[in-house]
């Protein structure tokens, strides 16, 4: 019995002694300064949980990943006689139905005058019938250049619409000013569909705005698909991704990445035992890689692991 106490006794000390003790490493914190951007540790030790690699410049794909909808679908007539263009909601129907009806106008306008300044010209119309024919083609001019501005800045050509074959599909995406010089017009993307998760489009970019929204700092991309058997329609949301490959990136997982208000982060080993927060900008690139513009450079050595715990020690979340 008096064996059983002391190897009971001894099994209880040693426990308690390894709870003291992990309980000691768990409650190390390591030292932040200069407003959460340093953070150093007391021994190396504590360092080996956060993985690192060393940034290098490589090949990579270069690409903007942008929320897309589909604004307009071309198909054939039932009898296969003319063209029908389906648009995502009745109003842009009807500015489009409006445009058509107002070159028609300009049409007569343009025939009117000439006729009119023949008249004129063998004295069988007056001064004042000229006025009305000028001020009536300026008005359709003008008319149209309205309905043709509203229709641009929907994202639409209103004369390159009338040249789409049937089976095409007209979509329109937005994107920050920064981001523009990803695009190239004419260039091939890929499409995505929430009704098609599976399946990877391929368009092309035809244009990007005449303008940026004031507010939002962004422009319209439009971007053509010929679709086959699939059942594409107006108003459904898309993903389009734009870019190419590229050389000399520096990439990085995009797991390294921290944001915390509006701001992307990262952290770079600076020797054994201190880690510096560091500010950076990045595009998004293929998978789950990202390419760094700007905040590191190429050699310095980035955390890649347990980044979400550095986060909250430097910003004390």
């Amino acid at each position: 019995m008096r064996n059983v106490f002391i190897l009971f006794s001894f099994l209880f000390f040693l426990f308690c002694s390894k709870s003291e003790e992990k309980s000691v490493v768990d409650h190390s914190f390591p030292t932040v300064t200069n407003n959460g951007k340093t953070i150093t540790f007391s021994s190396e030790e504590s360092m080996h949980r956060f993985e690192s690699i060393v940034l290098q410049r490589q090949q990579g794909f270069l690409s903007v990943l942008a929320t897309a909808h589909v604004i307009a679908s071309i198909s054939s007539s039932v009898r296969n006689t003319e063209k029908v263009i389906l648009f995502e909601n009745p109003e842009i129907a009807s500015l489009y139905a409006s445009y058509k009806k107002s070159k028609t106008d300009l049409a007569k306008a343009r025939k009117n005058i000439e006729r009119v300044k023949d008249m004129f010209e063998n004295r069988v119309a007056t001064r004042k019938d000229m006025f009305e024919a000028e001020a009536e083609l300026t008005d359709s001019i003008a008319d149209i250049e309205e309905k043709e501005s509203k229709l641009r800045s929907l994202g639409f050509n209103p004369i390159q619409l009338e040249s789409y074959s049937s089976g095409t599909v007209i979509i329109v995406s937005e994107l920050p000013e920064s981001q523009l010089s990803q695009v190239e017009v004419g260039e091939s993307v890929d499409i995505t569909f929430s009704a098609y998760p599976d399946k990877v489009f391929v368009g092309k970019a035809e244009a990007i705005g005449d303008s940026l929204d004031s507010a939002t700092r962004t422009a319209k991309i439009r971007v053509a698909l010929k679709v086959g058997s699939q059942k594409i329609l107006p108003g459904m949301f898309a993903k389009v991704e734009f870019g190419d490959r590229t050389e000399n990136l520096l990439i990085l997982p995009k797991t390294s990445v921290v944001s915390v208000e509006g701001k992307d982060y990262v952290f770079v080993k600076a020797d054994s035992k201190t880690i510096l927060r560091r500010e950076v900008k990045y595009l998004i690139g293929s998978g789950n890689e990202i390419s760094i513009l700007s905040g590191l450079e190429e050699g310095e050595e980035v955390i890649v692991k347990s980044v979400i715990l550095l986060k909250g020690i430097s910003f004390g979340l």
